[in-house]
């Protein structure tokens, strides 16, 4: 009984922050990102998506918690974790105006028909033998071993989504975002991507070296070169 024992305070505490939650679902930038997310999948949008993975290094971009018992702890992080990407790092990620408690069921490639392939390894060694011949292949993974010059020859003109994993390096190591750095990365994938549908997402980010910015900083430097470059 005790483990699920929240006090009124908490009680309305956790209601105003799920409050917060369902205002930012409407707010009409979240309408516009998941329409653009549903063209981009639909191989139908033009400007490349941007998401970042916050659960590894989110101990550098969380608030301070102010719930004590365990229940409302839970409950709590699970409502800070649906906004924290638009308060923290303002990527394309859609704060849901739903709720999930306990469990969440996907409905993968066997309802929807497609895949997307690939971890951390690099794709390019067994593409042509493999890969490329998987049914309802819809994105590949490109990241940092990646050869990005084959890729986005393999994938120009395709209806396969090149599904950038940008270096966690420049995020994750140091104090501070190395621009000049970052800006070149980034800017070989974009000339690498020409002709194909880009995605960008950050994983396996572990820290952020006490720099909560860096999030930030890099999806706008990316949103400007694409702006700029695309």
């Amino acid at each position: 009984m005790n483990e699920l024992y929240v006090t009124s305070n908490e009680r309305q505490y956790l209601r105003d922050l799920a409050k917060e939650q369902l205002d930012y679902s409407g707010l009409p930038i979240m309408k516009e990102r998941e329409k653009r997310w549903y063209s981009h999948n639909d191989l139908k949008g033009n400007i490349p998506m941007i998401h970042f993975e916050t659960r590894l290094c989110e101990q550098d971009l969380l608030p301070v918690f102010k719930c004590k018992s365990d229940a409302a702890k839970r409950i709590e992080l699970q409502l800070f974790r649906e906004i924290l990407n638009h308060k923290m790092v303002d990527d394309d990620r859609v704060v849901p105006s739903f709720f999930k408690i306990g469990w969440d069921i996907r409905m993968m490639a066997k309802l929807c028909g497609l895949l997307s392939y690939g971890c951390c390894e690099p794709v390019h060694p067994c593409w042509r033998d493999y890969i490329c011949k998987l049914p309802g292949l819809r994105k590949v993974s490109v990241s940092p071993w990646c050869n990005e010059e084959y890729i986005g020859e393999a994938l120009r003109g395709t209806r396969i989504i090149y599904h950038r994993k940008p270096s966690p390096n420049f995020i994750g190591v140091g104090k501070e975002l190395d621009e000049t750095a970052f800006r070149q990365h980034i800017l070989k994938t974009i000339k690498c991507a020409k002709g194909c549908k880009l995605e960008f997402s950050f994983r396996d980010v572990y820290t952020l070296e006490g720099n909560a910015q860096k999030p930030r900083q890099a999806v706008h430097i990316i949103r400007e070169l694409l702006e700029d470059n695309w």
